[in-house]
């Protein structure tokens, strides 16, 4: 059954392409070459074998009318009852039998359904609706990269906020101890002054209290006590 099914497409490719027997096993070593992993052989068993060559007249017309976007073929393809065992002569590169029999005159059109038959063949058929859903996961992917990466960046620009708070806490923690420093000094230099006899000089009392002065001033500065 299946060699004379090939012998049936082999037929009409020689018809349509006009190929004699060296010109097919020519284009056929061209095809695949040395290759061993799949024949011309093995392509036509796989189609053989699918789903799409036991379409009947009514899914080739549904499929050529809302997936190809060709109605204006419909009553041709009714009339002939083209079913799927005759997607692969619509697939053939130069086929006479869309010109002769379908009666398609535009090469746009040709080349339109020559492309869609030949996918459906090598292929297989592929449900328009899981392209709908292709796309949506595609697009909810593209959302959840986006997401992670801004996710990325402010958890990057969290860290840096951190960092630079924490030094800031840190230099405002040394001002405080250098202040209470100073003020522990200057109240130690003024108990020493009211215990003595001028133990301790007037410049040495002013230099403290400029110290004590500038350390609150850059406390204030910085505000201790409202770091943000």
């Amino acid at each position: 059954m299946i060699f004379m099914s090939q012998w049936i497409y082999f037929q009409f490719m020689m018809e349509d392409m006009h190929m004699r027997g060296s010109d097919r096993t020519r284009r056929e070593h061209a095809f695949h070459g040395d290759d061993d992993a799949i024949t011309v052989d093995d392509l036509w068993e796989a189609w053989f074998e699918s789903d799409e060559r036991a379409w009947t007249t009514e899914q080739v017309l549904n499929w050529i009318v809302n997936e190809v976007n060709l109605p204006m073929y419909a009553d041709r393809i009714t009339e002939l009852k083209i079913d799927g065992t005759v997607l692969p002569r619509l697939a053939v590169h130069n086929s006479t039998f869309m010109t002769n029999q379908l009666g398609i005159k535009s090469s746009v059109h040709r080349q339109k359904l020559r492309l869609n038959a030949l996918d459906v063949v090598l292929f297989g058929h592929r449900d328009p609706s899981s392209k709908g859903k292709d796309i949506a996961l595609a697009l909810l992917l593209l959302l959840l990269t986006s997401v992670l990466i801004l996710y990325a960046k402010q958890r990057r620009r969290a860290r840096l906020q951190v960092t630079e708070l924490s030094q800031k806490l840190k230099e405002l923690k040394n001002m405080e101890n250098e202040f209470d420093s100073v003020q522990k000094k200057w109240h130690e230099e003024r108990s020493k002054r009211s215990t003595s006899d001028g133990g301790v000089s007037q410049v040495e009392v002013d230099n403290l209290r400029v110290q004590l002065e500038e350390a609150e001033r850059r406390l204030e500065e910085n505000g201790v006590g409202g770091v943000p």
